[in-house]
């Protein structure tokens, strides 16, 4: 733009030059001097001209040039950033498919470890939970098997209105019973002869003896039992009454097991 001015204003001085020359054109021909001087003043307003005009092509030429090397860089520079923002896209898609891939491995590298502490805690509380073996105490009377446990139904001969009544408790589970108790339990009118070995009365239970015992192994008997029941005249016979209870001892369906004597007269 400067160029392009700086030629219009050459031209329009070259031409007001021009101009005045033409006007005293008359006086420079019959004077060599100013004949000289106007010569050389057009010669070089000529030149002065040319030079900006040429100066003037040129500029606007390294303008055309430059814009268009401008608009080169630009789109070339877009595009580059084009491509910059689509593998910086990529790039960024792959860092976070990579991530999500290594955040899965981590979560189940956690997840395993979590799920084997909680596998060994469900087993400890199923453990835990799960019903524990329990002893299963049978009061009853003597039997020649076994298997033939519990028998309910015996008879005993009556001496002097005395009735020996013989009864063992059978631990028919393969757990070992710890502290158990053995009560028994005789019906009104219904009185121990004689205490019995190894029981002992409870306070203020007239009827009633209790047996204390540490353990009593699986599949085994404890003792065998012998209590001296003092019957009324008239009785046939009678019920006694034996629970059986230990620490770890299944729960009785029966509060008291009834064992029936029958008496031979």
């Amino acid at each position: 733009m400067v160029a392009l001015l700086s030629a219009i204003g050459a031209v329009v001085v070259f031409g007001s030059v021009l101009a005045k020359l033409a006007m005293d054109w008359h006086d420079h021909t019959n004077n060599p001097h100013k004949r000289r001087y106007s010569i050389v003043v057009g010669v070089l307003g000529f030149l002065a001209v040319l030079a900006a005009v040429f100066g003037a092509v040129k500029s606007y030429r390294d303008g055309r040039e430059a814009a268009v090397r401008n608009q080169e860089l630009t789109d070339t520079v877009s595009s580059l950033k084009q491509m910059e923002q689509v593998n910086a896209d990529r790039a960024r898609d792959l860092i976070i498919h990579l991530s999500d891939q290594v955040a899965e491995l981590k979560t189940q590298a956690v997840t395993e470890e979590l799920q084997e502490k909680i596998s060994a805690l469900q087993s400890q509380l199923s453990l835990a939970l799960a019903p524990k073996p329990m002893a299963v105490l049978e009061p009853s009377f003597e039997a020649a098997k076994m298997d033939e446990i519990p028998i309910s139904k015996t008879t005993t001969p009556l001496v002097d209105g005395v009735a020996t009544v013989r009864f063992i408790l059978f631990n028919k589970s393969d757990v070992l019973a710890i502290n158990g108790i053995v009560l028994v339990l005789l019906p009104p009118g219904y009185t121990f002869a004689k205490e019995p070995d190894g029981f002992t009365q409870i306070p203020g239970a007239g009827n009633e003896r209790q047996y204390v015992f540490a353990r009593l192994e699986g599949r085994v008997a404890l003792q065998t039992f012998t209590i001296q029941v003092r019957t009324p005249a008239d009785s046939g016979g009678f019920q006694m009454a034996v629970k059986a209870s230990c620490d770890n001892c299944a729960p009785s369906k029966e509060y008291l097991r009834k064992l029936l004597v029958m008496l031979d007269r």
